[in-house]
């Protein structure tokens, strides 16, 4: 606040910024959390380098960890420990084998047939 030699009120000076946008996604992000809570199936949000960002409620029963155990960690790490058929789906989806054979090989090694 500026004031003038009398020490009356003769301006303001600052800034103001709208966050009408920042409070709606806010919004939006805590009305999905309840949506995936809400879910009696593992949901698992990563990133497409495979790390995880949220894990579920139900992961946490399905798979024996915390969300707090495996946000920020790679998702294959976390399912080739835990649920080796999900690692195999997620697997087949989203790691880049070469060629199908490396695909086979890494079910093999699953498998301990190698």
């Amino acid at each position: 606040m500026l004031k003038d030699e009398q020490g009356q009120f003769a301006g303001f000076i600052g800034t103001i910024t709208d966050v009408t946008r920042l409070q709606q996604a806010e919004q939006v992000t805590r009305n999905l959390g309840s949506i995936m809570e809400s879910f009696q199936d593992a949901i698992i949000v990563f990133t497409l380098d495979g790390v995880i960002l949220n894990w579920n409620r139900a992961a946490e029963r399905i798979y024996g960890y915390s969300a707090a155990e495996v946000i920020g960690r790679l998702v294959m790490n976390e399912l080739r420990q835990t649920d080796e058929v999900a690692y195999v789906r997620f697997a087949s989806v989203y790691r880049r084998f070469q060629e199908a054979t490396d695909f086979v090989q890494e079910v093999k090694k699953m498998g301990g047939k190698e």
